[in-house]
């Protein structure tokens, strides 16, 4: 329930955080489970923010154990269908929890429910793909040897900043794997390894890679009109909004430990924050020049907002 309502404001909030989200076989966000989608992991819980949202159908995200710690986080978490997958950094005891969230995705599956898994393990912002865990593997053969039918769909997310507020980002699906793919596959050493090599080889045609910040910004730019007739109406939108973006880009450097987590952060700050800033800006427009005009701002800001991320270079 509380995942289906979060969507919505999730799916208004994403063109004003993106400039624009690119979707390779958008046919792909149509489709019904059982899948699991296989996906590289460079920023964070916005990964899932935006396959979530331009998913038709739920989808359950596997995140990191120790988010999972207290029961209050533990019990919001799952209603916002994220499960907890530990790592062997959070403690060797917690290990034995992975069986307990592999045994609620099979049951996810079996409703014909897609589940996510980010492969890489660990979220770091680069433009690369990293080495593969096992629990992708692991959770695929698992699905197979209990009769299930899963398909398994290679994701690629690519950013073209992490600093950046308006971002464009590339959603790359690949090829399905299917069962048929792997026969007589286990969940042994050498499965996992068969498996990983092959998602790997498709996930390395969906993940742009390169270390060159001149190459990333010309292939992020390429299709992008550098003559935007709306550019001129980006300074109003800066402006005022500055008082809300800047303190909590300031606040998000300075409390966050680890930086991957930087724009993940900020962008979930600015949707919880933006409405209570748009009530005290009509506020004083109420208080200043009474009347009806405070009701403009709800319409106006927005509508400027949404320019400026549109138009900026």
């Amino acid at each position: 329930m509380l995942y289906s309502l979060l969507k919505i404001p999730a799916r208004v909030a994403l063109p004003f955080y993106t400039k624009h989200v690119k979707v390779s076989h958008p046919e792909m966000l149509k489709r019904s489970g059982p899948i699991l989608l296989a996906c590289n992991h460079p920023n964070a819980f916005l990964d899932a923010v935006i396959l979530s949202t331009i998913f038709n159908k739920p989808i359950y995200a596997l995140a990191r154990g120790d988010a999972f710690k207290s029961k209050r986080a533990d019990k919001l978490l799952r209603m916002m269908n994220m499960l907890p997958i530990h790592r062997l950094s959070e403690g060797s005891d917690n290990l034995q929890d992975n069986y307990k969230t592999f045994d609620s995705c099979i049951e996810i599956f079996k409703q014909g429910g897609i589940v996510l898994i980010f492969s890489e393990g660990k979220c770091v912002n680069e433009w690369k793909l990293r080495p593969l865990k096992k629990g992708t593997a692991r959770l695929a053969i698992t699905a197979w040897q209990s009769g299930i039918d899963l398909t398994v769909i290679p994701v690629g997310l690519n950013y073209h900043s992490y600093r950046d507020f308006g971002k464009t980002v590339h959603v790359n699906f690949g090829d399905a794997m299917e069962k048929e793919s792997f026969p007589g596959m286990v969940a042994d050493g050498s499965g996992i390894k068969i498996f990983n090599e092959k998602l790997a080889s498709a996930l390395k045609e969906l993940v742009f890679e390169s270390n060159d910040p001149e190459e990333i910004a010309t292939f992020f730019s390429r299709n992008s009109n550098k003559q935007n007739p709306l550019r001129y109406l980006t300074l109003p939108g800066k402006w005022l909004h500055l008082p809300l973006y800047f303190p909590l880009k300031k606040l998000s450097l300075k409390i966050l430990p680890d930086v991957d987590f930087y724009d993940s952060v900020l962008i979930g700050m600015l949707t919880i924050l933006y409405p209570l800033y748009l009530t005290s800006i009509a506020w004083l427009v109420f208080t200043l020049a009474g009347g009806w005009y405070w009701t403009l701002v709800f319409l106006i800001l927005p509508l400027l907002a949404w320019l400026y991320v549109k138009a900026k270079k």
